[in-house]
């Protein structure tokens, strides 16, 4: 009996001594692990602490680059990138005594000759109203034989060194091919500002069918933010409570838009919307827009406006998704009648869809090259299209 007592004790303790070896081998394992688990991460800390160092060491390198002087290659590669154009230059009028158009074959870095060219340069703005256009490239029988790109760059350098002697800037408006390969010629305007009212002012009168979005973009323009869709741009510029309520306008609206001496726009400046005596004071000329209505009721008012503000340009405006229809062809014909040069702004072309603005397209360029007016339509695609209407607009 003692014997079978023994057996049965020996035989309970021997499962707690395996639970008791299992459970101090367990941590064993565990600890392992956790070693595992440090060296993951010390190895992840050290990527890290090396990639945090390398991205300082590359940012202390951009920032020594952007203080060094840049190469004279990479100043010739910015400009032409900007600025070039791949189409030839065309042959203009040998150069005029008068006017605000001003050729330079190639500028030497010469004092006197400098200074003389300050003073044909001051001329040349007082011609064009403190706006001038210089020609780099171009010899006085206005042939374009053009310049290296290297020439290009140092010649508009010295040309911005004589426009800052008769208080100016110069930008460049765009560079094109000359007459030999590998030969370039360069437009430059040149703007001065001379303090309150020395400004040149362009009048534009916005005419159009009604409902096509003519106070609305004057609205955008003028103060540089969008349209919610529900009428807000235009409400700043209604007069009228019944104007507010249907949305069409019945009276002569104005709205200015100013352009300092490096092209950007004076109203969008400031945080808080200028008065217009602040954008004429910084501005070195100045667009008016006369909103005209366009509805027929109106059509005495919009005659009155065209006739009585002598505008030197006209903007049509047409909707893509309505067409040439109602007072869209009066309001042209009127523009011929005046001789106001016009140019067409096709609104509402993203709920439009491609089929109705080709054929709205197609109608346009048969009413400009009808037999009453024998204009030559010009779809803009990019600003060199723009410069190329800006000189042949006021021609047929």
């Amino acid at each position: 009996e003692k014997v079978e007592k023994e057996e049965k004790n020996t035989a309970q303790v021997t499962p707690t001594v395996r639970s008791v070896k299992k459970e101090i081998d367990e941590p064993e394992v565990v600890e392992k692990k956790d070693v595992k688990v440090n060296k993951t991460t010390r190895k992840r800390n050290k990527k890290v602490q090396h990639e945090k160092v390398e991205k300082e060491e590359k940012n202390h390198e951009e920032q020594l680059k952007e203080h060094t002087p840049k190469p004279k290659e990479t100043v010739v590669e910015n400009l032409f990138d900007h600025f070039y154009y791949d189409s030839a230059f065309d042959n203009l009028e040998p150069l005029s005594k008068d006017g605000n158009v001003e050729y330079y074959m190639n500028i030497s870095n010469d004092d006197s000759k400098l200074d003389k060219m300050a003073l044909q340069l001051e001329f040349r703005l007082l011609e064009g109203v403190n706006e001038a256009i210089c020609i780099i490239g171009m010899d006085e029988n206005g042939t374009p034989i053009g310049l290296s790109k290297s020439e290009i760059v140092d010649s508009f350098n010295l040309c911005k060194q004589i426009a800052q002697k008769v208080s100016a800037n110069a930008t460049i408006l765009r560079i094109r091919n000359g007459t030999s390969s590998e030969k370039y010629v360069a437009e430059v305007i040149v703007r001065r500002t001379e303090g309150e009212g020395n400004f040149k002012e362009v009048r534009i009168a916005v005419i159009g069918n009604v409902d096509t979005g003519k106070t609305t973009l004057l609205g955008v323009l003028s103060k540089g933010g969008l349209d919610n869709g529900r009428g807000k741009a235009r409400a700043n510029i209604f007069r009228h409570k019944h104007e507010i309520d249907t949305g069409r306008t019945s009276d002569i609206g104005r709205e200015i838009v100013g352009f300092d001496t490096e092209g950007k726009i004076v109203n969008y400046s400031s945080s808080r919307a200028p008065t217009w005596n602040e954008i004429c004071e910084n501005a070195t000329k100045v667009l008016s827009f006369i909103d005209l209505a366009g509805h027929e009721k109106y059509l005495k008012t919009t005659v009155f406006g065209l006739t009585g503000n002598y505008p030197d340009y006209s903007m049509l405006m047409v909707g893509s998704n309505m067409g040439v229809i109602g007072m869209t062809k009066e309001h042209y014909h009127l523009t011929l009648a005046l001789k106001v040069p016009c140019f067409v702004v096709v609104t509402k072309i993203d709920i439009c869809p491609p089929n109705i603005l080709e054929q709205t397209l197609t109608m346009l360029k048969r009413m400009l090259k009808a037999p009453g007016s024998k204009k030559l339509p010009l779809i803009i695609n990019n600003a060199d299209d723009v410069i190329l209407a800006a000189r042949n607009f006021n021609s047929e």
